[in-house]
């Protein structure tokens, strides 16, 4: 059966099994990472604690606090103590040390030069359903998002973790799938088989100005989009395709440093999507019954959509909203090309205004 996604707000059965989450489908881990995106820290924490499973998400989290904590220490001071301080190295937190040196990190090179760190997966809005090691079960089969791939047990089989675990590179052999990704070059560049590249300028908007008159918050809002053959069989026919469409709100300040971080500035976000997708596969073709054929045809939206999506929340920072078709698709007939989608995006940051279409 083809995996799909849902952004409904309906709730999710899920289980932990071997130290993973386990979902039905994607459809259902879709609409729990979307809801755990936007909760608490301590809702976060009281979901891990029930289930039982450290996540990428829960873990960012605490580095966050932790450089925020380090930062308003320093503004606590006396300004004559202030003005040492700032042009001593920056400060860091242990934790924050820890997670750069496990690559749980990474320092994204920003637009002036400078940079700022962020989660390191190749898929950051699954952060909180993962665990620590990047796996989570979906259905039959198990994946393990690292920070520059995706990797797939085809037929869910624990004795084969292991050795997913040391494969780094492109690889295919019987039941083990994995898909390097490039993250830095992904949201930068066209790929030739993206279906949309959403504005990611800095699209900043300034609110307040530090003690030089630098601007010291920013926002922006932006789409995350591509799909790309995944465990290609051969040029032009695929059996798995691996899609990603996310909203992403980003709300950032400068710390004592004149870093960008994420930090206490979390403004309310609202947006308004309205989308459809397209894919192609061998369905159509009259002389086989599954996998790849020689006559392909084209399908529209033809297993449902969420589209329009709205929704709002009243503080947040750093939001993932995945909607369809995100997700690893597989069906009986094999596809012949990559998902495509179009449409459009309205939304409301930290009261400005943004608008995308592609």
């Amino acid at each position: 059966a083809d995996f799909q996604n849902s952004t409904s707000k309906s709730e999710v059965n899920l289980k932990t099994e071997h130290g993973m989450l386990v979902f039905n489908s994607f459809k259902d881990l879709n609409l729990k990472a979307n809801q755990l995106n936007l909760i608490s820290d301590a809702e976060l924490k009281k979901f891990e604690t029930t289930m039982g499973v450290k996540t990428p998400a829960g873990l960012f989290r605490e580095v966050i606090h932790a450089e925020d904590s380090i930062s308003n220490y320093y503004f606590s001071l006396p300004d004559a103590q202030q003005s040492y301080w700032r042009i001593q190295p920056e400060k860091h937190s242990e934790i924050f040390k820890s997670a750069l040196s496990s690559g749980l990190l990474k320092m994204v090179k920003d637009v002036d030069g400078s940079e700022y760190f962020d989660l390191n997966l190749s898929q950051n809005s699954y952060a909180t359903i993962l665990n620590a090691e990047g796996f989570v079960k979906v259905d039959t089969i198990i994946l393990q998002y690292t920070s520059d791939a995706i990797k797939v047990i085809k037929n869910g089989d624990l004795q084969l973790v292991d050795k997913l675990k040391t494969v780094n590179e492109d690889y295919e052999d019987g039941w083990i799938i994995v898909k390097k990704r490039l993250v830095e070059n992904r949201l930068k560049h066209a790929m030739s088989n993206t279906w949309t590249i959403g504005n990611t300028d800095a699209a900043w908007v300034p609110t307040e100005y530090n003690w030089l008159g630098v601007l010291v918050k920013r926002v922006r809002v932006w789409i995350d989009g591509h799909s790309e053959p995944y465990g290609s069989y051969s040029q032009g026919c695929a059996e798995y395709m691996s899609c990603t469409h996310v909203v992403r709100a980003e709300a950032m300040k400068k710390n004592f440093w004149g870093t960008w971080i994420y930090g206490d500035y979390v403004p309310s976000f609202s947006f308004n999507s309205t989308w459809s997708y397209k894919y192609v596969n061998y369905s159509c073709d009259p002389y086989i019954t599954s996998g790849c054929g020689v006559y392909s045809c084209e399908h529209l939206n033809d297993v449902g959509s969420d589209s329009p999506y709205s929704f709002s929340w009243p503080t947040v920072n750093n939001a993932y909203v995945n909607l369809l078709p995100t997700g690893i698709w597989s069906g009986t007939y094999w596809f012949h090309s990559p998902f495509w989608t179009y449409g459009n995006l309205t939304s409301t940051f930290a009261g400005h205004s943004f608008s995308y279409s592609w």
